[in-house]
């Protein structure tokens, strides 16, 4: 069931295979209710370089999704800094400069990790618990031409390693598989 099924009323019709007699009952479940707000799947996807720009990912359960919330932490030895106020998210489809799900990786980003929050809410106001992403890679100040791709893994004399300095950092998807109607992360 989904959202489009909120409201509605559950009914069955059973055929017996044996007489053919159809056996229907009216109104047997329901009405349908919205499960609870909730946010699942929340990760943070992007180059964790400055000026690269960081998105929050996430799956909605709970009904229709109303103005769910989100803000950024930045985190520098332990230490969390707050970096705007919760902002409703805008379902234009594209994360746009001004969309609070994505966050754009400044000089006062590197060396610092960052989280993202969301607090679900569903298009009744109904609030759920908010949720906070994992950390996202260290953010790495690179400077020079982008690094070019080596043929194999191994060293070659004519690639020479790249200075610390141009080290980029990847956040990698986490790999999940649906098990029994639940999403296992692997």
């Amino acid at each position: 069931m989904g959202a489009d099924d909120v409201g509605r009323y559950l009914t069955f019709r059973l055929q017996l295979a044996h007489s053919g007699k159809v056996v229907s009952a009216e109104n047997v479940v329901g009405p349908i209710e919205a499960a609870p707000p909730s946010i699942r799947n929340l990760r943070i996807e992007g180059e964790c370089v400055r000026g690269g720009a960081l998105v929050a990912t996430y799956t909605y359960i709970g009904g229709r999704e109303g103005a769910t919330e989100c803000w950024w932490l930045r985190i520098r030895d332990g230490t969390r800094q707050t970096l705007s106020k919760p902002k409703p998210i805008s379902f234009s489809g594209t994360t746009t400069a001004g969309d609070p799900r994505r966050h754009i990786l400044s000089d006062a980003d590197v060396g610092c990790t960052l989280k993202v929050k969301l607090r679900p809410v569903r298009s009744d106001f109904a609030q759920g618990e908010v949720a906070t992403s994992k950390a996202s890679g260290v953010v790495l100040e690179v400077s020079g031409p982008p690094l070019p791709t080596p043929p194999s893994l191994g060293t070659s004399p004519t690639t020479p390693a790249p200075p610390p300095s141009t080290t980029r950092a990847l956040i990698r998807k986490p790999v999940t598989k649906e098990i029994g109607g639940f999403e296992v992360a692997l």
